[in-house]
């Protein structure tokens, strides 16, 4: 008796456009391959391909990403600003300081507004040993140094 052997088909291939559903850390508007599409929380439906995004928040923060699509995925992708904390550094005398080298301010000084993650503090004055600090900053929080620079 003969026997039947079934050949499974292969599986359909996908054609039609992507589904990207974008969601950020805050609201902004999305501009995809340079063209305004409208704001966070958005789904759009996008031919298969490589595709650049850029969320604009309203306090004029940006973030450029690319994203790659297949013909009939849907892909959810999360867009995150970085976060933001502070530093406070005191001093027992005086010293200039910057932070990833940026201009230097003299102590006690308060650096607003620096992206979470490590920062090297300089801390300079004629006369005194240079100090470099490598701090984290967290999200939220203010982080306090108090340093102590040596005479020469």
């Amino acid at each position: 008796m003969p026997v039947a052997v079934f050949t499974p088909l292969p599986p359909p291939i996908a054609t039609g456009p992507a589904t990207l559903v974008l969601t950020s850390s805050a609201s902004g508007a999305i501009t995809v391959d340079g063209d305004p599409r409208g704001r966070t929380p958005l789904t759009l439906s996008l031919a298969a391909g490589t595709h650049s995004l850029v969320l604009s928040s309203d306090d004029g923060r940006t973030i450029q990403q690319q994203v790659t699509l297949a013909a009939g995925e849907r892909v959810e992708h999360v867009l995150r600003f970085p976060g933001f904390g502070g530093l406070s550094v005191t001093s027992t005398v005086w010293v200039n300081v910057s932070v990833d080298e940026g201009p230097a301010r003299a102590t006690p000084v308060r650096f607003d507004r620096l992206t979470v993650g490590r920062h090297v503090l300089r801390a300079f004055r004629e006369g005194y040993e240079e100090q470099r600090i490598e701090v984290e900053i967290r999200e939220g929080e203010v982080a306090r140094h108090n340093l102590e620079l040596k005479q020469r």
